[in-house]
């Protein structure tokens, strides 16, 4: 049952970063640095030039971005108002 169990976080593992990959621009940048790279956001607005606030607006909308993207795979995080 746990090698199960790690088979499915591996293959879920690599969906998610697959789905990072299919984002666009700044956002898949700034989220394969944050979530797979690991680097501090202040590392990341150096990188991409933006300013926090405007680092922290391009972040919400790839995270939209991102949901959208892993919701075509069967697994929708997001969530309707």
């Amino acid at each position: 049952m746990q090698v199960i169990k790690a088979i499915d976080a591996r293959k879920e593992l690599g969906l998610i970063v697959q789905t990072m990959k299919e984002c666009t621009g700044v956002g898949k940048t700034i989220l394969v640095n944050k979530y797979i790279n690991h680097l501090p956001m202040f590392k990341i607005e150096q990188a991409i030039g933006y300013s926090s606030t405007q680092t922290k607006t391009k972040q919400r909308a790839a995270l939209i971005e991102f949901a959208n993207h892993y919701a075509a795979h069967g697994r929708d995080l997001r969530i309707m108002k």
